[in-house]
């Protein structure tokens, strides 16, 4: 019997990205699906990324290249400013195409209250969604998903199956319970869309769906552990999906949340599925925070050479990873602080 803990607090969830260094071999990389099932990723005006959870926030933070912030100068009060940070992560991302707009959910934090604090001071208008976008199946990315939901009744697109099934975080031989995402409770108000293959979703995103891991130095930890027929095993996360979206003129947005998958694997899927090879923008978690300085050094290494014109690390990338980007890519780095709304369109300039 599968031990179960009662209680998930978020220093636990937190420990995900201190899981120990040993990793998991990379699993044989996969075909790209037949050119045939590839649907043509859509064109797009603009596309404006708003970050609604993250583990940081600063009202004083300043506005830079393209990054529009929830600043104290620009409030009335306090009251006006008062977002909250926490381990987690969730975006609503905002695509225009000629006089539409389109509006996706991505991800919903740790926890729903936290969630529902930042939509609120954010003015966000849920009304409004088309889709919702879990990337991967675990707590820190879909604490707020039911309400989201209910709020919506909008179709949630998820990954691959694995997304539901339990798991657990084994570091140092403890066993930390990790959650189970309640698919029936969601079948109520969402339909449930299983896209393991590169998918459209509201007429303007592509879907990955799962990526291929090639590279040999991003790896999923041991640690990371989830239960089928009634026994745990590594879990290689390979439900986890990251969003493209192609700016006119200007190339890919590319939008992770863990990027358990490498964030080099995800770059190189994405432009394999569409054929561009222009990279405007890398934004999210990169679990980098236990990542050896070699590892880190080369996926720096590697997204340079993509030629990325911005890179905003978010979440599990931890601050060392942080600190060597705005060394090594200081032209392309944008500070990450909760609200912030990155913009990217035809006049987005380096």
């Amino acid at each position: 019997m599968i031990k179960r803990m009662t209680l998930l607090t978020a220093a636990l969830i937190g420990a995900c990205c201190l899981a120990e260094p040993a990793v998991a071999a990379p699993e044989p990389a996969k075909p790209a699906p037949p050119a045939a099932v590839i649907p043509q990723i859509p064109v797009v005006d603009s596309v404006e990324v708003e970050t609604v959870v993250d583990n940081f926030y600063d009202a004083f933070q300043k506005e830079e290249k393209g990054a529009k912030r929830v600043l104290l100068a620009n409030a009335d009060s306090w009251e006006d400013v008062r977002l909250q940070a926490e381990m987690g992560l969730a975006y609503i991302i905002k695509v225009k195409v000629g006089k539409e707009e389109h509006v996706i959910l991505y991800d919903f934090g740790l926890s729903q209250s936290v969630y529902e604090n930042n939509l609120k001071h954010l003015k966000a208008d849920l009304s409004k969604a088309e889709a919702l976008v879990l990337s991967h199946g675990h707590q820190d990315h879909y604490g707020g998903i039911y309400w989201a939901s209910q709020q919506t009744k909008m179709p949630l697109y998820v990954g691959g199956e694995d997304a539901f099934a339990h798991r657990v975080f084994t570091p140092a031989g403890r066993q930390v319970e990790f959650g189970t995402l309640d698919r029936t409770a969601l079948a109520k108000t969402s339909k449930i869309i299983i896209a393991t293959q590169p998918t459209i979703i509201a007429g303007v995103a592509l879907s990955t769906g799962e990526i291929p891991h090639v590279t040999a130095y991003e790896k999923v930890p041991l640690a990371f552990k989830m239960e089928k027929a009634g026994a745990l095993i590594q879990d290689p996360i390979t439900h986890e999906q990251a969003l493209i979206f192609n700016v006119k003129g200007k190339g890919l947005v590319i939008v992770v949340a863990c990027a358990h998958a490498g964030v080099v694997n995800t770059i190189e899927y994405a432009k394999r599925i569409t054929k561009e090879t222009r990279i405007l923008a890398v934004l999210g978690g990169l679990h980098l925070t236990a990542a050896t300085n070699d590892v880190i050094d080369k996926t720096i290494a590697a997204i340079k050479a993509s030629g990325a014109q911005f890179i905003a690390p978010m979440h599990c990338t931890g601050q060392r990873a942080i600190a060597r980007f705005q060394k090594e890519m200081p032209d392309a780095y944008i500070q990450q602080s909760v609200g912030t709304r990155y913009v990217f369109d035809a006049s987005t300039k380096p």
